[in-house]
């Protein structure tokens, strides 16, 4: 076998293992079918949804939902791989709020700006903040769909009984760092507070969030960067700020949640303690949460998510458990709160970060104007109050806060509790290589929390990992593996092209 054959063979067989994530679409039948793409559903509400368009409301197309995988960044590695492609086969595809700017730059979305002029569907009808996260460069390229905004859960019941007996100053969530991360010490230096509240595992710990080595972890520390006023780590063109008041304060706020001190108040016993455990650096959402719903916690920062599992939580939503709270055993013993923000004297901070799902138009489809239809069928008021009151999923329409049918319905009539954290929920940067960032900036931001680098130190690897990832220029957020596949489609051609020369 000579060398060509060999490269031929070669590249073909490399190719071949990508062939199931680029499908080219077959050509139609005489009835147009709109493809939408989405995660793996929990509920059938979205399947029944669709149902109920092709049923009764479609005219001359269908639609056909098409669940991609459990696992974000697998959906979307495979969008970047069929996009990439010039992949036509999925018309709509649901967005990670972090999406839109990357699949944008690369020249992958649809303007989307025509549906937002027509009546129903001006921006002021929805939540600002995914608004800003599905626009680039002044145009919308992202559908708000639903939504998600993380908040303090705190337990009213211990912050109730801290207050009555002059642990805490006021029976409230705290509403700036300082109130939660001294409120918090304070409580767990009274040795009577924590014996009485202690959770299932006999002990009772402070404020549990996401420390890991992830996005999450991100999210934790963007959230009280907008508290101090600062809305991003890149300034209004696109360079990276660590170095300023703002990120510094907050990196050193963060660290100090870890730092063990000496309480020695006069209404605390006097003890070491931490307003975060040391372990909060190896929690993801989950972890933390198995900590709060198991009693072990007075705060837990999470997404709404958890709001509902809370409520089914016995001794959380006060159908059983300690009864010297004033109103215990008829109500909840937890709320949901905006982060604090730095102090009082900061002007409309954004705390709370902003999640959520956005539809987005593939630019190579065929059928745009039949996808923009059901788009536009699947946002309206009615659809989005279906999809939360069947499938738990949170509205992107302000008006929905505040319906009576929602607020008549037991199982969601809690979302009303929500609105104040969703209206201050910060975007993270809208910029197409702001995956990249932050997957650089995670060792260098977990290593300052864990005690690896001084405050100097931390804020210059950050500036560092951010600037590296701006000078690369390479194709933003398209995977290794999926450029490789694309260079040996090409190389393939290449080689078909010069055997016939």
């Amino acid at each position: 076998m000579n060398r060509r054959i060999k490269l031929l063979l070669l590249v073909t067989l490399l190719f071949a293992g990508f062939t199931p994530f680029i499908n080219v679409k077959p050509a139609l039948s005489a009835d147009i079918v709109i493809t939408i793409s989405t995660g793996v559903q929990t509920t059938t509400t979205l399947t029944d949804m669709v149902l109920d368009f092709n049923t009764n409301v479609a005219s001359g197309f269908t639609v056909e939902l098409k669940e991609s995988t459990w696992e974000t960044q697998n959906q979307h590695d495979t969008y970047v791989t069929k996009l990439a492609a010039k992949d036509s086969s999925l018309d709509i595809i649901s967005m990670d709020v972090i999406w839109p700017p990357e699949f944008t730059a690369a020249g992958w979305l649809e303007p989307l700006d025509d549906i937002f002029a027509e009546t129903g569907f001006g921006k002021d009808l929805f939540l600002e903040a995914p608004i800003l996260a599905g626009t680039y460069k002044g145009k919308q390229y992202g559908l708000p769909w639903f939504h998600d905004s993380a908040g303090l859960y705190y337990r009213a019941d211990i912050l109730q009984y801290a207050f009555e007996n002059g642990i805490i100053p006021a029976n409230r969530a705290p509403e700036t760092w300082v109130e939660l991360r001294d409120w918090t010490r304070w409580m767990l230096a009274n040795d009577t507070l924590v014996t009485t509240f202690e959770g299932t595992d006999s002990i009772l710990t402070g404020f549990v969030w996401q420390g890991r080595e992830y996005e999450g972890m991100i999210c934790n520390f963007m959230e009280y960067l907008g508290g101090t006023g600062q809305y991003s780590f890149l300034d209004a063109n696109d360079k990276p700020i660590w170095n300023t008041t703002e990120a510094r304060e907050t990196l050193e706020f963060m660290k100090s949640l870890i730092t063990e001190v000496n309480i020695t108040k006069t209404h605390a016993d006097g003890r070491m303690v931490r307003t975060s455990p040391e372990a909060v650096l190896t929690y993801q959402e989950e972890t933390s949460r198995a900590v709060w719903n198991a009693e072990n916690a007075i705060f837990h920062r999470n997404w709404p998510y958890a709001y509902r599992l809370s409520m089914d939580q016995p001794y959380l939503n006060g159908s059983e458990g300690w009864t010297g709270v004033t109103g215990k055993g008829t109500n909840k013993t937890f709320g949901f709160a905006p982060m604090p923000a730095k102090d009082s004297t900061v002007t409309a901070p954004r705390t709370s970060c902003l999640g959520g799902w956005q539809l987005g138009l593939n630019i190579y489809s065929e059928h745009k104007a039949e996808a923009k239809i059901f788009m536009k069928w699947l946002t309206n008021t009615d659809q989005q109050r279906t999809y939360l009151m069947g499938g738990g999923q949170l509205p992107t329409r302000k008006a929905l806060y505040s319906d009576s049918a929602v607020l008549a319905d037991a199982n969601v009539k809690y979302i009303a509790d929500l609105y104040d954290v969703f209206t201050a929920a910060l975007p993270r940067p809208v910029h197409p290589d702001y995956p990249a960032m932050s997957k650089a900036i995670w060792p260098a931001l977990h290593t300052y929390l864990a005690g690896g680098y001084t405050l100097n130190e931390g804020t210059a690897k950050l500036k560092i990992a951010v600037e590296d990832v701006l000078e690369a220029g390479a194709p933003a957020g398209i995977p290794e593996l999926v450029l490789l596949a694309l260079f040996a489609s090409g190389t393939l051609v290449i080689l078909r092209k010069k055997r016939r020369i």
